[in-house]
């Protein structure tokens, strides 16, 4: 989303007012380089709905994964965009999720949520990985002799 441009005129600093060629009159903020800045236009390039979802994204790939958008697009082309674990092309709202290490940290590939969610409650055990999978498959021999 690109910044809108604005301009003050008339600017009032007592009462914090100012005709702005955005948004007409509006509240004014001073940043710290003295200048002033409409509010209206302001909160409206920085937590815009659009430009706001893409800045959570960037922000928390970032913080938590240390990952850049580029690089999880990169991951994700490179799973033809589908789970690591099941395969199964995910068509959520929330599309692939970030699947790492708790331990270090480390991204180990992109899930789709109920992969991501099983894994969770598992607690990244392969041991309780490996016993569920063993009572799953022991139910369905038993299943399948009845």
């Amino acid at each position: 989303m690109p910044v809108v441009r604005h301009r003050l005129t008339d600017i009032d600093a007592e009462n914090r007012k100012a005709i702005c060629s955005v948004c007409g009159e509006t509240r004014i903020r001073y940043r710290e380089n003295g200048r002033s800045e409409c509010m209206t236009v302001r909160n409206a390039n920085k937590f815009g709905a659009g430009n706001r979802d893409e800045q959570l994204r960037r922000r928390r790939l970032r913080e938590r994964y240390k990952l850049t958008t580029e690089e999880f697009d990169e991951l994700r082309e490179s799973q033809a965009g589908r789970c690591a674990i099941c395969g199964k092309e995910d068509s959520s709202e929330s599309g692939l999720v970030v699947d790492h290490d708790h331990r270090t940290g480390r991204v180990r590939g992109l899930l789709c949520n109920g992969c991501n969610v099983g894994l969770g409650f598992l607690q990244d055990d392969h041991e309780v990985l490996t016993a569920a999978a063993a009572y799953l498959v022991d139910f369905s021999r038993q299943a399948s002799s009845d």
